[in-house]
């Protein structure tokens, strides 16, 4: 019940995770073209954005709909954008026409009780930015090695485009009627979980119940061991150069940021500036020892992130220890980890988006509650 008191869990223990599992197809739709142009909405390659759909089985949740954004880093400079968009990660032109569901799109009832008979929706990631940057003018790149010095590409940033346009599509498939619906993704997808989440709750005001719960999706503000911020600085950065403040119409930060709030306005694309602005229900589904965040933002004691840190010196512990008290000091830090209707299911597991596979989903525990039984309490 998303108007419950809030439920913050936490584990400090190492955890072994399970296999990955197969779930049921959800079938590629990408947008028309005509509406593509009309809006702009391109992945990075020009290619038109799409997702895959699977409509609900059942009558009763008819009006239940699950939307799932896809993860996959950012580009941090147009060469790097350019190199992209030759990759699924930048162009639909090689998606696959079906994909499975797992975790929270699985269609078995037993592991997704929620969500398996209702509208599942996955969106794949292609525009560089966390479905947020907003630049009108495409970029037109040329190639740096021989043999391709004289050869340029043309790239579009236009991830917050693409999101509009696939959701104006998927309101023609019924999801302008909605009355329950939650917003989830992973990595990348959670980031913008956390930056999109109010705008695309301000789209259905008659929905009877939204939520937000991203996996794997907060990234804390961090130095690196060394002592540096360079993977937050690149964040800031590609964020200015995707145009993503074009991009955060709906974002609580944003508005806090034009009066004069935040300094930085860039700042709304970090997860927990968002956070604590948000005012849509939000449930954290993380790792305080998060895989990515340990390798790209805090970089140090490499030699033992693996195996659940059973390699790692006391010092490195320590190191880790310290990182995790850092992580739980940010989360904590906004009023909305305690507000009512919200909360969290964080634990110390080395890994990033495991809860993508179902048999984790339904068998990661905290005190003997699972990830779906504490999505399905909330």
């Amino acid at each position: 019940d998303t108007g419950s008191q809030p439920m913050p869990f936490w584990l400090l223990l190492a955890c072994a995770l399970s296999p990955a599992a197969a779930g049921g197809n959800m079938r590629l739709h990408l947008i028309e073209q005509g509406l593509a142009d009309q809006r702009g909405a391109y992945c990075l390659d020009g290619s038109r954005p799409g997702f895959y759909f699977s409509p609900a089985t059942s009558t009763e949740l008819n009006t239940t709909w699950i939307i799932y954004l896809q993860g996959g880093g950012f580009c941090r400079d147009d060469d790097d954008c350019a190199d992209r968009s030759t990759t699924d990660l930048g162009s639909s032109q090689g998606w696959d026409g079906a994909i499975p569901g797992a975790s929270v799109l699985d269609p078995d009832p037993s592991i997704n009780p929620l969500f398996a008979q209702a509208h599942r929706v996955y969106i794949p990631y292609c525009d560089g930015w966390f479905y947020t940057g907003n630049k009108d003018d495409p970029v037109v790149v040329k190639g740096k090695q021989w043999p391709h010095k004289s050869r340029e590409t043309t790239i579009y940033y236009r991830g917050k485009r693409n999101l509009v346009a696939i959701l104006d599509t998927l309101d023609l498939l019924g999801l302008r009627g909605v009355e329950n619906l939650m917003l989830s993704g992973c990595s990348a997808g959670g980031l913008a979980s956390y930056i999109q989440g109010d705008y695309v709750g301000s789209r259905y005001p008659g929905a009877r119940k939204y939520g937000v719960a991203p996996l794997s999706g907060f990234f804390p503000i961090h130095a690196s061991q060394a002592g540096d911020y360079e993977f937050i600085a690149q964040l800031l950065t590609s964020a200015a150069m995707h145009n993503a403040t074009g991009g955060f119409d709906g974002n609580r930060c944003y508005e806090a940021a034009q009066r004069g709030e935040i300094s930085d306005p860039y700042l709304c694309g970090m997860s927990n500036y968002s956070y604590a602005y948000m005012e849509a229900n939000f449930f954290i589904i993380n790792s305080a020892l998060d895989a990515y965040s340990l390798l790209n933002i805090y970089n140090g004691d490499t030699d033992c992130q693996h195996d659940e840190f059973n390699e790692c010196s006391i010092k490195q512990i320590g190191d880790f220890d310290g990182w995790e008290s850092d992580f739980m000091d940010q989360v904590e830090a906004a009023s909305q980890f305690t507000r009512k209707g919200n909360g969290a299911f964080i634990q110390s597991c080395l890994e990033h988006c495991a809860v993508e596979d179902s048999k984790t989903f339904e068998s990661l525990s905290i005190d003997g509650m699972t990830v779906s039984q504490a999505l399905q309490q909330w």
